[in-house]
């Protein structure tokens, strides 16, 4: 059973948390094989993702009482979704209508002991016909099949990607930060050609 959290909701706080994780993980290796969280994204239709979330054996993460994760709505366009500690977890993420999909990872209130491996995983499953762009965190590894592998020292609190037909040119985040890079370029130049092309005016 899930509750929201009580009082007003502050995903700031949730996001700093996951900084925590990525502070405390620094002095562990990413783990091999098992990691400490793993997660999978399947999307059988482009309305939905189902999400299975799963915490290795004697992880810490089990001991928690509570898990919070980002939930899309609230005033800011999240809001914190508390949940009981457990093995894992296991839900349905609606996709937007605009193809884009956030899905909040159950963390800890408390970040584990230092030295706590913290490694994480995960795999995203495009629906039929589609392909994924945009993806956040964007250290991804494209499958043969479609699919993307990413691989983390500590848990993000937020998966977050977009999903495009195949075969359709859908314009990226990459895009307009080249068009805007393009558009800056093309003023400079344009600025600089009008310096040298204005008369020279002698004064005595």
């Amino acid at each position: 059973m899930e509750r929201i959290g009580a009082g007003r909701p502050n995903p700031a706080g949730l996001t700093v948390a996951a900084f925590a994780l990525v502070a405390v993980a620094a002095a562990a290796p990413v783990a091999a094989q098992d990691p400490a969280v793993a997660v999978t994204v399947r999307l059988p239709d482009p309305d939905r993702a189902l999400v299975e979330v799963r915490f290795a054996p004697g992880h810490p993460f089990r001991d928690a009482v509570e898990l919070r994760r980002l939930v899309a709505g609230g005033e800011r366009g999240f809001r914190v979704q508390t949940t009981g500690g457990a093995a894992g977890w296991e839900g349905e993420v609606p996709v937007a209508a605009d193809g884009w999909a956030r899905i909040g990872v159950p963390l800890p209130t408390t970040p584990p002991p230092p030295g706590t491996d913290l490694s994480f995983r995960a795999l995203i499953q495009p629906p039929p016909g589609y392909r994924i762009t945009d993806p956040f965190p964007s250290r991804v590894e494209a499958q043969p099949d479609g699919s993307l592998r990413l691989a983390l020292p500590a848990p993000p609190s937020l998966l977050r990607f977009r999903l495009a037909p195949e075969g359709s040119r859908a314009i990226t985040t990459a895009d307009l930060v080249d068009l805007l890079i393009g558009l800056l370029l093309g003023a400079l130049a344009a600025f600089g050609l009008s310096r040298l092309r204005r008369p020279v005016t002698e004064t005595t």
